[in-house]
């Protein structure tokens, strides 16, 4: 089964009664987080753009064009809700997270009763080593990428990479180790990185989308859930 037919078949799924119900606290809990520090962190962009004009006084002058202010905060204010946008998709994942054996159980109550899950094995505590790997590297990248995030232009673009790198490695290892043992999650993944790396591509470019990436993530894990078990399907 190709991607387009495991989307439509995974947005069959979320568009019924249980999985819309499963998808109400995830969102209710991203949302109170995520707009609740937004709204209760004032961001003064007069404070951010104020320079010293005894010590800077180019600068200030500069500054001083009411055109140039424009241009700077136009780009502040599309930097922060991109972030935001970026952030809120990560966090969506992690708590989410919290509910993806429940929507794996019914994936596999509704179309693979006959496959056994297998994840007994795969426990937060024996997989504890994969977390941290995964987010040392998406520090890192972060890192390398954050001198890049003051141009504007190509600031959003640079630091989507390191998200996306996040967003693939959680959304897989979450959904995965919710249905194979780690011996079955290595060899999945590992045969079939084109595939996860083109399907968890094209989730994160629609969690792009303003409050997709809240309002959608039980989505995301139904589609990662179809995949895996078709995977283990085949290999069984």
């Amino acid at each position: 089964m190709n991607l387009k037919k495991i989307i439509q078949l995974s947005l069959k799924d979320f568009f019924s009664a249980k999985f819309l119900t499963l998808s109400i606290a995830p969102v209710m809990i991203v949302f109170t987080i995520v707009f609740g520090v937004y709204f209760v962190t004032d961001i003064d962009f007069a404070t951010l753009l104020a320079v010293d004009s005894t010590t800077h006084p180019w600068l200030n002058w500069i500054l001083s064009f009411d055109f140039i202010q424009g241009f700077i905060n136009f780009f502040l204010y599309l930097f922060i809700w991109g972030l935001l946008i970026v952030v809120s998709v990560v966090l969506s994942i992690i708590v989410v997270g919290f509910f993806t054996p429940k929507i794996v159980k019914e994936v596999q109550k509704r179309h693979y009763p006959h496959i056994k899950l297998t994840n007994q094995n795969f426990t937060i505590s024996n997989s504890l080593f994969m977390y941290i790997k995964v987010f040392f590297i998406f520090f890192t990248l972060l890192l390398i990428t954050l001198p890049l995030a003051f141009i504007p232009g190509i600031n959003l673009a640079v630091l989507y990479i390191p998200f996306y790198y996040l967003f693939h490695n959680f959304l897989i290892l979450d959904v995965g180790s919710s249905i194979v043992s780690k011996e079955e999650f290595l060899k999945i993944v590992k045969s079939n990185k084109t595939l996860f790396r083109s399907t968890t591509l094209t989730l994160y470019l629609i969690s792009l989308i303003p409050f997709s990436g809240i309002l959608l993530q039980v989505f995301y894990v139904i589609v990662i859930a179809h995949e895996f078990f078709m995977k283990k399907e085949k290999v069984e």
